[in-house]
């Protein structure tokens, strides 16, 4: 007697629809792309140091990176990027290992 057939759909894994690139290729590629005055997109987890919580993901659509801080002037400049929001005009900052994804690349650490 045969077997009955039964078929389901489960789809890929998430992570399967994105290419994936580590975080420091990440973050050198966004230097690139800022001096050649190119804008990029990003996205990030918020964290507030100070009040020590998150308000969630940050998409920033175009970007250009900044100067970095220098250690004098905040504790954790070694791990911060700062960044204008090209939209806005915003000059904001994000932490480094909160990078989520770059250009539409999923970011690992």
């Amino acid at each position: 007697m045969p077997q009955p057939f039964f078929l389901s759909f489960i789809p890929p894994p998430r992570d399967r629809y994105f290419c994936h690139m580590e975080l420091f290729e990440a973050i050198r590629r966004m230097r690139e792309l800022s001096r050649k005055n190119e804008a990029f997109s990003f996205a990030f987890m918020s964290y507030n140091s100070t009040a020590g919580r998150s308000e969630g993901v940050v998409e920033v659509r175009h970007a250009r990176l900044r100067p970095r801080t220098q250690q004098i002037h905040h504790r954790h400049a070694e791990i911060i990027e700062e960044y204008v929001n090209l939209d806005t005009g915003e000059a904001r900052r994000f932490y480094q290992p909160l990078l989520m994804n770059f250009n539409g690349e999923k970011v690992y650490a």
